[in-house]
């Protein structure tokens, strides 16, 4: 019998041997790959793909936002002038709102009255319901460039904000 015979015992340890230097090689390759660190090309390749993302992200909100909207001041919306897939005419209100705590009044003001009148000037105005006793303070908010004709006589449609 050969003297260098290996028994069933012999042949699983030297196996066990060689599968721990491959595994013992295979960290030290891990090891030196990551102290090498990561080269210039594939940092560059990631700062890529987030400045894609970040673009791609963009994209998506801005198209977002384009189905909603928004008001520069909170209130309630009471009327809303047309329907999904409608196409509206610039300038044309469609939306109607009633802002929190402020109403509002529209009144015709007679042609020759108008130029006396500006945006922000104070107003002082009586309702029917009331009775011309008692005055409300109010704030000219906004003068419609086209005259309305009402009995004969052009108008401008003029709409004040209550103060109180």
């Amino acid at each position: 019998m050969n003297s260098r015979s290996y028994s069933p015992i012999h042949y699983h340890i030297n196996e066990n041997l060689q599968s721990a230097s491959s595994a013992l090689q295979l960290a030290r390759d891990e090891l030196n790959f990551k102290r090498a660190g990561a080269t210039v090309e594939q940092i560059q390749l990631q700062k890529l793909q987030v400045q894609q993302s970040q673009a791609n992200r963009d994209t998506i909100m801005a198209q977002l936002n384009k189905t909603v909207l928004f008001s520069p001041m909170t209130g309630l919306v009471t009327k809303v002038d047309f329907e999904i897939g409608e196409i509206v005419s610039p300038n044309t209100p469609v939306i109607h709102m009633i802002f929190d705590n402020q109403y509002k009044i529209e009144v015709n003001v007679p042609e020759v009255e108008i130029a006396k009148i500006q945006p922000r000037n104070q107003a002082t105005v009586t309702l029917d319901a009331y009775g011309e006793s008692i005055d409300f303070n109010a704030t000219v908010a906004l003068i419609d460039p086209s005259e309305t004709i009402i009995d004969g006589v052009p108008t401008y449609k003029t709409t004040l904000f209550f103060t109180q």
